[in-house]
């Protein structure tokens, strides 16, 4: 009896304690269903928020290809990924690119030469989301609106035969070949020069 006794006693322990470790590991594995779910949804929703972003348009662009390619360079994709932030970006296209020449703007790659294309790129960049609209409500009450980019450069805009156009602090004009293709963190605008090249 003795034997029983003590036989079931043991054998109520290892139950006890087995019934414990499986409450808590299944407990675990609830908490790590729910967190990794947490993480996934922030995930997914950072995902759309990029796919909806300046950068994302650019680079889903054809015509932009040239400049995509010289963003990534100059180490300014995450800028225009960013939410909470925004800009109106003046996107010369490829063939602007090709205008000026493979030769002129190989160098601008180099190592040593980045913050040079850093520089020029932000040059096409304002601080904040302007529409057409805007931008033809302001002029209609001055001939030329002066906006600082994000490099610290002044670009002149102004109406010429019913067109917007860009003017940089050296002459160079731009016309606005495609605009207000809108994004979560500004609006871009496809323009048939580059701007700010010396």
């Amino acid at each position: 009896m003795k034997l029983i006794t003590r036989f079931s006693i043991a054998l109520i322990l290892v139950l006890s304690i087995y019934s414990c470790k499986n409450e808590t590991s299944s407990e675990g594995t609830e908490n790590s269903v729910v967190l990794d779910s947490i993480e996934k949804l922030e995930l997914k929703q950072k995902n759309e928020q990029v796919l909806k972003s300046l950068l994302n348009k650019i680079i889903s662009n054809g015509e932009l290809k040239t400049f995509s390619s010289s963003l990534v360079s100059a180490q300014l994709t995450d800028a225009l990924k960013e939410e909470g932030v925004s800009y109106t970006v003046f996107a010369p296209s490829t063939a602007a690119f090709d205008n000026v020449g493979r030769e002129r703007l190989r160098p601008l790659f180099n190592q040593e030469k980045l913050p040079i294309l850093k520089a020029l790129l932000q040059n096409h960049i304002i601080p904040e989301t302007l529409s057409m609209n805007e931008l033809s409500a302001q002029l209609q009450s001055n001939d030329t609106i002066q906006k600082t980019t994000l490099g610290g450069a002044t670009l002149s805009i102004y109406s010429k035969d019913g067109n917007l156009i860009i003017r940089d602090a050296q002459g160079t004009e731009a016309s606005i070949v495609e605009s207000d293709i809108l994004a979560n963190n500004g609006s871009l605008n496809i323009i048939n020069q580059v701007l700010n090249l010396n």
